[in-house]
């Protein structure tokens, strides 16, 4: 829905899942949903909203996820310091995000090598 720009229908999604448990720490918990609404709000123009949940995002929760998650929270973080200079620091966003970019195309490639012995000549 994010990717969709339905954002309204994503807050209601991700506030319906907030309280649910259990959830696997390398692919989700709470700070990468908060993230999520606070970056849907912001993009809905309720930036004083987003803001508050913004700030409670505990950043350093997001070192025990996936290589793929810990892609979109650096993606959504690049975004919202682009958009306000209060988010943080573009250029640190933006590194952080091209580091994530590139390792998860190096974990990508290491995959499509490792899965190559098993494709089917047609």
């Amino acid at each position: 829905m994010i990717l969709e720009q339905r954002y309204d229908q994503a807050i209601d999604a991700l506030e319906k899942i907030r309280g649910a448990r259990p959830f696997a720490e390398y692919n989700f918990n709470q700070s990468f949903i908060d993230l999520e609404i606070a970056f849907c709000l912001k993009w809905l123009n309720r930036a004083d909203e987003a803001s508050e949940i913004y700030k409670a995002v505990l950043w350093t929760s997001f070192d025990r996820l996936d290589v793929d998650e810990q892609l979109v929270a650096s993606w959504m973080h690049y975004l919202l310091c682009e958009e306000d200079k209060s988010s943080g620091d573009i250029d640190e966003a933006k590194a952080r995000f091209d580091s994530f970019a590139e390792r998860y195309e190096n974990l990508r490639l290491h995959l499509v090598d490792n899965l190559r012995p098993f494709q089917l000549d047609v």
